[in-house]
């Protein structure tokens, strides 16, 4: 099998139980003695109960009355994967939906711990990952203590110092193992890359909304990991959080941050070591203006890499021979992001700049935060071969 390695997608682990995840439909035979499902379509109105979307993820539309009913991904069969959700478990029971019903104008973060199916090590290598109108993002860590599930979300922040699963605030994401002629071959750098799931993992799950509705909306999210055989991983891989702290925007000015400088993971040993970049997207609120981020040579010279000017949905880059990312320069194009394609490798020497430029639209100073009041300037990410944690960076 030749895998691709995800980033970013949002969860809480409550599965599906009226979604079957064995493709049945128009009578097209897969390799497997499967058929499959009809596709979705583009108009939610007309889309079949259980079916396959655009980007090859198994759709099973529910009904709870609320806008992003025909998002609600199929669950999987337990010996190839699991479906990660966070959101009612019942639609039918009035109490459990006003758990995570936020109203009109409101903006809340709330955190979720549930534990993993698997009773024993795994690794994924692809998955789908659906939210709902109005989120803003989803960050999946998994905590070195154990817990109990939880009954209800319950108001938290950020959990930015464990290792993460995933994360995003684009409301679909789908990365992995497909159809693509780029596909990783023997003897690439990222043939055989997964990240690993250990067994009964406790998931904590930080769900942030804002709804800029007039009217109710429900605070749900899905993503789907579909297992690879353990003796196909020959490349491990981890996930990037690179954080500037020191952000403070003078009243109603515009201004640009820091240039902050991250180095290379190091090992066990304190060892610079030499990586891949995989994923990289910005993470920031809506003040800003310009997400730039740069690969640093050791001989002083820097590229720019990656480029957004959306805040909402920045776009995500990855980072492989044949796989095609919106060009650079992004501002003669008029386009919203862009990045460099190819191969990314950082070398002991090396590093990854970023900065983030901001207009401040309120009368007050604007600092670092989760709120849509506040404001942020992060990298987020993978990375591989994995020195065995995330790759951490925190500064101004």
């Amino acid at each position: 099998m030749r895998n691709v390695l995800p980033i970013a997608v949002p969860g809480i682990l409550i599965l599906l139980a009226a979604c079957s995840s064995s493709p049945k439909g128009d009578g097209d035979t897969e390799p497997d003695g499967t058929t499959e499902l009809p596709l979705c379509g583009a108009d939610p109105t007309s889309q079949p109960d259980r079916c396959i979307d655009a980007k090859g993820a198994e759709r099973c539309r529910v009904d709870s009355g609320f806008p992003g009913d025909e998002l609600a991904l199929c669950d999987m069969d337990p010996e190839e994967g699991f479906v990660v959700h966070f959101g009612p478990s019942d639609y039918s029971d009035p109490e459990e939906v006003a758990k995570y019903v936020l109203p009109a104008g409101g903006e809340e973060e709330f955190c979720f711990r549930a534990n993993t199916p698997n009773t024993s090590r795994k690794f994924f290598n692809s998955y789908h990952g659906r939210m709902r109108p109005n989120s803003h993002h989803l960050i999946v860590t998994m905590p070195a203590r154990h817990h109990e599930d939880d009954t209800a979300p319950w108001a938290c922040g950020p959990q930015v110092t464990e290792r993460w699963l995933f994360g995003s605030q684009d409301p679909q994401i789908d990365v992995g193992v497909g159809a693509d002629p780029a596909l990783p071959e023997p003897g690439d750098p990222d043939y055989g890359l997964a990240h690993d799931i250990p067994a009964n993992q406790t998931l904590l799950m930080d769900f942030h909304n804002l709804n800029a509705t007039d009217h109710a909306e429900l605070r749900e999210a899905w993503a789907s990991l579909r297992y690879v055989d353990e003796s196909e991983v020959l490349v491990h891989a981890d996930l990037i959080g690179f954080y500037n702290v020191g952000i403070s925007i003078p009243p109603l000015a515009k201004q640009t941050t820091s240039r902050m400088r991250c180095d290379p993971p190091k090992d066990e040993n304190g060892v610079a070591q030499e990586v891949y970049l995989n994923v990289v997207t910005g993470h920031a609120h809506q003040r800003m203006q310009r997400f730039s981020v740069w690969h640093e040579r050791s001989d002083g010279s820097s590229d720019l890499i990656y480029e957004t000017t959306d805040w909402l949905e920045p776009g995500n880059a990855l980072y492989r021979d044949g796989i095609a990312n919106p060009p650079l320069p992004i501002g003669a194009r008029g386009a919203a992001w862009g990045a460099k394609s190819g191969y990314l490798k950082v070398k002991p020497g090396e590093a990854i700049s970023f900065e983030c430029e901001f207009q401040n639209d309120l009368p007050h100073v604007v600092t670092m935060g989760e709120t849509s009041k506040d404001e942020m300037c992060n990298v987020f990410g993978n990375y591989f071969p994995s020195t065995g944690a995330m790759w951490n960076c925190f500064g101004s």
